[in-house]
């Protein structure tokens, strides 16, 4: 399909699930609507972390993925309010070729519920340099460290397939277009805008494991496998981390990532 208008980057339709066949128009899809931010296969990414949870990444040998339901933010994983859902450019395309049935939006907000409930979350910041603020956000002490990899390791060094994108920040008045069952967890409220996350997302489709017990404490996460070697580019210390915390970080250096590099704040 030739597309004339730059602002246009895809077109989606409905699909009959079991023939493959499209029951729909194709309709325009706007960039400005699209949650899922593009990163430089070389940008540097940032994990703060408390020296505690760098030691269990390096002993486990695998990354922590939350499980959405289980973050404070209230927004995360939704929609965007009624009367506000489905009026952003792409879906009011959408709207002039299809007709969506009474009740739609609230199966959309069941439908949230469930996902919320079987999706899992690791969460990288996206910057060249360090930021007090993520110090101060994400980590309780000067006993921490901070992980920097970049895009094109950090995939690499994964041990199973993951969905992998930059979020995008809107006002709690903009629409959240609906692209697809990941999609609403690539949208964030602005208040998070300082984060700048690069989302790593896993849910119960891509696992091997499709069971999960919802009030069970071992299934409020997952662990996915990481190579090391691969993730870790350099390591730094809290910029007021005691000696006895780098004294510390040294150690699991040495015996887990003889090869990495540490730079001293």
């Amino acid at each position: 399909m030739m597309n004339e208008d730059p602002e246009i980057v895809s077109y989606r339709a409905f699909q009959n699930r079991v023939t493959g066949e499209l029951m729909t128009e194709s309709t325009a899809v706007y960039a400005e609507d699209i949650p899922y931010k593009k990163v430089h296969p070389t940008q540097p990414l940032l994990r703060y972390m408390d020296l505690w949870k760098f030691e269990d990444l390096l002993k486990t040998g695998t990354l922590y993925f939350a499980r959405a339901d289980k973050f404070d933010d209230p927004l995360e994983g939704t929609a965007s309010e009624e009367g506000i859902h489905g009026t952003s450019r792409s879906d009011l395309a959408l709207a002039e070729k299809v007709t969506m049935a009474e009740g739609e939006y609230e199966k959309l907000k069941d439908f949230e519920k469930v996902a919320k409930g079987c999706t899992f979350v690791n969460c990288w910041h996206i910057n060249d340099d360090e930021s007090q603020e993520m110090w101060d956000a994400y980590t309780t002490s000067s006993e921490s460290v901070l992980v920097i990899t970049r895009a094109e390791q950090l995939l690499a060094s994964l041990g199973v397939p993951v969905f992998a994108a930059g979020v995008k920040y809107l006002s709690r008045d903009s629409p959240r277009t609906d692209m697809g069952n990941r999609s609403l967890f690539f949208f964030k409220d602005e208040a998070f805008a300082f984060e700048q996350e690069y989302r790593l997302l896993v849910d119960l489709a891509m696992l091997e494991d499709k069971s999960i017990r919802h009030d069970h404490e071992d299934d409020f996460y997952r662990r996915v496998p990481v190579d090391l070697e691969k993730l870790i580019w350099m390591i730094q210390p809290h910029p007021e981390a005691s000696e006895e915390t780098k004294a510390k970080l040294a150690e699991l250096v040495a015996e887990f990532l003889p090869s990495a590099k540490s730079v001293e704040p």
